[in-house]
């Protein structure tokens, strides 16, 4: 995609796309554009074995990637056996929906808007610039949240938080002056309460919330009915956070 103007803009045009290009170029480290022509006509050739007939589909995909060919819905006689979907973008989105009477800001990183920052730096006439922008995915007055599709191997301990994730939150609640951050998760069950640590020598602190995930259910009706109740106790512990219950 770099060969073309166009290509070189896709690649740049957000902080999210460029650390996804990063991570493709850190884990193809071996890539060699000289011997892309080599790769694709050694997979030209059919393997007739059976044990490749899964795997058919994706390497046609791959030489068409590779060939710059496009691949999109409607342009084409092939079949669409699926979509993938932005499962951490999508629960964020769903979680703002039941943030919504709270007020709370939502930051919005895809359109670099809301967003906070983090230094201040003087020019040499004396002139103040920030810099250093973080989106925060939902904050006000004195809170901070941070909206996370991840599996914890316990939900009883804020320290068994991700780190880099911990990190981050601590950093969005000092740039912002707020005493109060939590995590929220997509749970697999929901604890008797929603666990709080105090950060060390202050009284700042870091909790886990989220909307317990229903699967013990017997049709979609009363899964509907069952997430209502667990969106309600999620919304319950939101609003005791707020009040410093």
């Amino acid at each position: 995609m770099r060969t073309s103007r166009f290509g070189r803009i896709v690649l740049k045009c957000n902080r999210e796309i460029i650390a996804y290009v990063k991570a493709i170029e850190e884990h193809t480290a071996l890539y060699n554009k000289g011997e892309r022509s080599a790769v694709i006509h050694r997979n030209l050739r059919l393997k007739t074995h059976s044990y490749y007939t899964e795997y058919r589909p994706l390497q046609l995909l791959c030489l068409q990637i590779l060939r710059m060919e496009e691949v999109k819905y409607g342009e084409d006689d092939n079949e669409i056996h699926g979509l993938l979907f932005d499962g951490a973008w999508l629960w964020e989105e769903y979680i703002n929906t039941l943030l919504e009477e709270f007020d709370f800001i939502h930051a919005e990183n895809r359109l670099h808007k809301k967003e906070i920052w983090l230094f201040e730096d003087i020019d040499e006439v004396g002139d103040m610039h920030k810099s250093g922008w973080r989106y925060p995915d939902f904050y006000k007055d004195n809170i901070v949240l941070d909206a996370k599709y991840k599996r914890l191997k316990s939900y009883e301990k804020v320290a068994e938080v991700n780190r880099d994730d911990i990190h981050q939150v601590i950093t969005y609640m000092n740039a912002l002056h707020a005493t109060k951050g939590g995590f929220v998760f997509p749970l697999t069950s929901k604890p008797e309460k929603s666990p709080v640590s105090r950060l060390r020598d202050s009284l700042s602190t870091l909790g886990i919330f989220g909307v317990e995930i229903s699967k013990e259910v017997s049709s979609y009706a009363a899964f509907v009915v069952k997430m209502q109740e667990n969106e309600q106790d999620f919304i319950t512990s939101i609003n005791e956070l707020e009040i410093g219950v």
